[in-house]
C-alpha cells in the first residue's frame, strides 16, 4: 500500500512526514519511504545546474529538474512485500504544479504530460491531504526565514494550487483517478494534532489492508 502526504506550502508536510515516519517505525510497521522532490545526492549534472539562479528561475528547467528527481528516487525505492510505502508528496504534486483545469481537454493534457515525464513513480493508493485556511498558510509562510520558492508562496499561487487539488478530486473519474482515496487532514491546528490525525489514518489503513 502506498500512502502519500499532499498539500500546498505552509501545511507542514515535511515536518509531519518525518514525525509520522518515526511513529510508524516505532509501531513496528514495515516501511519504505519515497520523497520524489528531494534533491539527488550526491548531486548529478542536473542538480548542479539547478544551483544557477537563471536556470532555477526558468520554468521549463524546473519541470525537468523535478521529473528527474521523481524518476531517480522512484527507481531506488524498494517496496518489500507487505511493507507500507510512505510518500512525502507524489506525482499529484506535479499535477497540481502544472495544472490548467480550464477544460476537459487541458485537464487530460496536463496529466498526460506529467505522466510522460515521470513514468517511474506510480500513483498512491491513499492521499493524506493536509489542508488549512489561506490566512493560516499566509501567516506561516510569512514567518519562514527562507529565500527560495517564493513564486509558489504568493496568495494567488496558493489559491490556484488549492483549487487544483479540489479539481483533481472533482474530476477524478474523468481523469482516471477514481481509484485514489482522499483523506482530508485539518492542518490548520497544532502540529501535534496534525501528526495524530495522520498517524491514526495511516494505522487504520494499514491494519485494514493486512486483515483483508
Amino acid at each position: 500500500m502506498y500512502i502519500a502526504l499532499e498539500g500546498v506550502k505552509g501545511t507542514g508536510k515535511t515536518t509531519v512526514f518525518t514525525r509520522l515516519r518515526e511513529a510508524l517505525l516505532a509501531d513496528g510497521i514495515p516501511l519504505s519511504v519515497l520523497c520524489p522532490t528531494r534533491p539527488v545526492s550526491p548531486p548529478n549534472l542536473v542538480e548542479r545546474m539547478a544551483r544557477v539562479p537563471a536556470l532555477r528561475g526558468w520554468d521549463a528547467f524546473r519541470e525537468r529538474l523535478y521529473a528527474m528527481r521523481s524518476n531517480y528516487h522512484a527507481r531506488r525505492t524498494s517496496r518489500p512485500p507487505g511493507a507500507l510505502l510512505l510518500g512525502d508528496r507524489s506525482r499529484l504534486t506535479s499535477y497540481v504544479t502544472r495544472w490548467d483545469g480550464a477544460s476537459a481537454d487541458t485537464r487530460r493534457a496536463c496529466l498526460a504530460r506529467v505522466d510522460a515525464m515521470e513514468p517511474v513513480i506510480g500513483l498512491p493508493d491513499h492521499v493524506l491531504y493536509l489542508d488549512a485556511p489561506p490566512e493560516v498558510l499566509r501567516d506561516r509562510l510569512d514567518r519562514r526565514d527562507r529565500h527560495y520558492g517564493r513564486e509558489d508562496e504568493t496568495p494567488a499561487r496558493l489559491t490556484a494550487q488549492r483549487s487544483a487539488y479540489d479539481d483533481l478530486r472533482r474530476h477524478a473519474t474523468e481523469l482516471g483517478l477514481a481509484g485514489l482515496r482522499w483523506h482530508r487532514i485539518d492542518a490548520g491546528v497544532g502540529l501535534d494534532e496534525v501528526v495524530d490525525q495522520c498517524l491514526h489514518t495511516a494505522r487504520t489503513l494499514f491494519r485494514k489492508e493486512r486483515s483483508s
